[in-house]
């Protein structure tokens, strides 16, 4: 079912969990047509193909309903980054020196962290630094209630 109507032959694209769309995508005659190029080793037969990584851009297409220019949604000519290398390099942690440990304190304390969520964000240049930053945010006064 396609906008309320029973459509045959559509071919339809499902995207794993991301933060944007829970949503198939229907592929047009274009957007089949890349992922053919994309993918040779399907030889035509994009029902072959399971968990390929695509990139999608914005382009200027013909509009179906009064033949004008619209925007749609393609499949890009590009091939998409692959996912399991940027996930191999993860982002480096900002080291806290002692001449910003007030500094730090009064962020955490500002937006509710405890000394636990800062060391996930931040590695410290020495337990000097780490013992001012914890004894500073898990003092009595600042628990909440």
């Amino acid at each position: 079912m396609i906008n309320g109507r029973k459509e045959n032959g559509v071919w339809v694209a499902h995207f794993a969990p991301n933060p944007y769309t829970d949503l198939p995508l229907i592929l047009n005659a274009t957007n089949r047509k890349r992922i053919v190029k994309l993918f040779p080793d399907c030889e035509g037969y994009i029902a072959r193909l399971e968990n390929i990584p695509v990139r999608l851009t914005k382009e200027r297409t013909r509009d179906v309903n009064d033949g004008g220019e619209c925007w749609g949604l393609r499949i890009s000519k590009l091939p998409a980054a692959e996912a399991s290398s940027q996930q191999q390099t993860p982002a480096q942690k900002k080291v806290v020196s002692e001449d910003k440990v007030d500094t730090v304190v009064a962020w955490a304390k500002k937006k509710g962290f405890g000394f636990d969520k800062v060391a996930e964000m931040y590695d410290f240049e020495s337990d000097t630094v780490r013992d001012a930053i914890a004894d500073a945010l898990n003092t009595v006064e600042d628990m909440p209630e």
